[in-house]
């Protein structure tokens, strides 16, 4: 499954984000600034990600800013707008679809819930392609945009991630505006996606290594 994994502990990520200052401009959506955790709206994926800062998935070079699961490099390829035509959700109405993006809204709860497949109709395979669900409703928490990365099972279920500003749960679910699903072309289809460190993380990985050796090293002369 595509995991949105990293390379070191807690402790030196946090250490890094204290002696550079950088952090990620997404954040994962079980960050304790959004409540409730819309995770597991979207099911099975490898990770959910937010960026309160990013309206729109559109203009590309603006939604890239999000840095989504640590990478800049995802390219469009379909969309299903739930105004734009009669089928809302259910119909793909931008895009060249080349994977074959299908959803299917539950009947009577169109534009909150459904299935979702991704379903290569050409029969071509998928290659080393890594995929993204983006969901989007203008007007409501946690954020203009949710999304999600796609697992190596290319089908599920999904539900609004969206919910009124005012109450902070889902009794309420407000309308998704739609759906959009991204891909990166040199991703690794079957394995983890590993968000990369800056080059300073690095310098620190290797430095508390060297640490560690020297303190082994230490005790043992002991």
């Amino acid at each position: 499954m595509y995991r949105a994994t990293t390379v070191a502990a807690s402790a030196a990520l946090l250490l890094l984000a204290g002696t550079t200052g950088a952090t990620a401009v997404s954040a994962p959506c079980s960050d304790a600034a959004f409540s409730p955790d819309v995770t597991d709206r979207v099911t099975p994926t490898a990770g959910c990600e937010i960026d309160p800062a990013i309206a729109n998935d559109s203009p590309t070079a603006q939604f890239l800013a999000g840095e989504w699961f640590g990478f800049t490099d995802w390219l469009f390829d379909a969309k299903a707008n739930a105004d734009d035509t009669a089928g809302g959700l259910g119909t793909i109405d931008e895009g060249d679809n080349q994977f074959g993006l299908s959803l299917t809204p539950s009947t009577g709860d169109e534009l909150q819930s459904g299935s979702w497949e991704i379903t290569d109709p050409d029969g071509n395979g998928f290659g080393s392609a890594n995929f993204m669900l983006v969901f989007k409703d203008g007007n409501a928490s946690p954020a203009p945009l949710v999304s999600y990365l796609v697992g190596d099972v290319l089908s599920g279920t999904y539900e609004t991630p969206f919910f009124n500003n005012d109450d902070d749960v889902f009794d309420d679910g407000k309308d998704i505006s739609h759906v959009s699903l991204w891909y990166r072309e040199d991703g690794n289809q079957g394995g983890d996606v590993v968000i990369p460190l800056p080059a300073a993380g690095w310098m620190l990985l290797s430095a508390l290594g060297a640490m560690g050796y020297l303190g082994s090293r230490a005790r043992r002369a002991d």
